[in-house]
């Protein structure tokens, strides 16, 4: 039995050590608030400029910051290629009340909620949006620094 664990330890090793490495983009962003975000809490990222994203391409990394509660954060993403978008919201604060609330496609439907993780089928490249705030089902109210992680496959 011991010998069994042990091949089957050493052949996960193996296939991890094989995998291809994934390089990551780090972005400090800054957020720039629309005109009317005093008043709803909504910022966009980047004055509005898609970051880009390819298939197999680097891994986008955004690092954010909740001011408030009820702020809502806009990513606007320029996808080239692609048919599946995943994302992942993080926090060093295990009481992180963050969560992917929706995603707008380029014919401007919105999908959502979502939790922590998004796995999104694409149905055609284009200017995609995520939109990250606080899950409104949980009772505490959040604000904080937070990192968001985004890929195409």
């Amino acid at each position: 039995m011991k010998n069994k664990i042990t091949l089957f330890a050493i052949f996960i090793c193996l296939i991890s050590c094989h995998q291809k490495e994934q390089k990551e983009t780090v972005q400090d962003s800054l957020l720039t608030a629309n005109n009317d975000s005093a008043k709803t809490g909504k910022k966009t990222l980047n004055n509005g400029r898609p970051h880009g994203l390819s298939a197999l391409s680097d891994t986008l990394i955004i690092k954010l910051k909740m001011d408030s509660a009820n702020d809502q954060i806009s990513v606007p993403l320029a996808i080239t290629s692609g048919k599946e978008l995943y994302a992942s919201v993080s926090s060093n604060d295990t009481n992180a009340n963050i969560r992917i609330s929706q995603v707008e496609a380029p014919d401007s439907t919105f999908d959502g909620p979502f939790g922590k993780n998004l796995h999104y089928k694409m149905k055609a490249p284009g200017n995609y949006k995520i939109i990250i705030g606080e899950n409104m089902m949980a009772a505490d109210r959040w604000k904080g620094d937070f990192v968001l992680r985004v890929w195409v496959r």
